[in-house]
């Protein structure tokens, strides 16, 4: 249950929790196992293994909750090469060259005939809400799907007065820094170490000992 990552918000107002309304309404956007012809299904799961009715759930006036999302997976280049060998086998058959607008309605047809037997691939994207000290923490190193779970957390509410957090120096700065001039007081360097590069799909470089 541990966070491994943090994309901190900060609420800018006050915010009043109501769990049993936020639960209901959290309900209304429950997951739902993705269709045969779907691409992608997201929606509210139970955070804590322990209370599988609770959507919303409370500890020490903080709410953990938790955004399910489950998508096929249809690598480009198979549908390409589908498509390419059933546009051949139609110039063969039929003595002609297929234009573009074709082999683009052929590309469709082939896509949508391989979603339904597509692999599907599922995470959780967990989030702490704190109204008493003034933060949203969410368990994920994009930013893109922390404000996917931050948009239908707004819809539950009505209302999520908050915005991402802004240092005075970034922490990649910081921390690149900490290699070569050591950590600053209250922080330690240990032996394992993982670089990554900007952006979702950026290369990672893991250094042990």
């Amino acid at each position: 249950m541990w966070f491994k990552n943090l994309q901190p918000y900060r609420l800018t107002e006050t915010l009043e929790l109501d769990l049993d309304k936020l639960n209901a309404a959290m309900a209304k956007q429950a997951f739902v196992p993705i269709g045969k012809s779907d691409l992608v299904s997201e929606g509210w799961t139970a955070p804590a293994p322990h209370a599988p009715d609770l959507l919303a759930y409370r500890n020490a006036g903080a709410v953990l909750i938790a955004l399910k999302t489950e998508e096929k997976i249809l690598p480009a280049s198979v549908v390409k090469q589908v498509a390419d060998d059933r546009a051949a086998e139609i110039e063969e058959r039929e003595f002609r060259k297929i234009g573009k607008k074709e082999r683009k309605e052929i590309r469709e047809r082939v896509a949508e005939e391989l979603l339904p037997r597509a692999f599907s691939r599922s995470r959780v994207t967990r989030a702490l809400v704190e109204p008493q000290t003034g933060w949203v923490w969410v368990d994920t190193s994009s930013a893109s799907r922390a404000e996917t779970l931050l948009s239908l957390l707004r819809e539950a509410l009505e209302h999520l007065p908050s915005r991402l957090l802004h240092t005075q120096q970034s922490p990649v700065t910081v921390m690149t820094n900490w290699l070569e001039n050591g950590a600053d007081e209250g922080f330690t360097l240990d032996a394992d170490c993982e670089l990554k590069a900007p952006g979702d799909e950026g290369a990672v470089i893991r250094c042990r000992r």
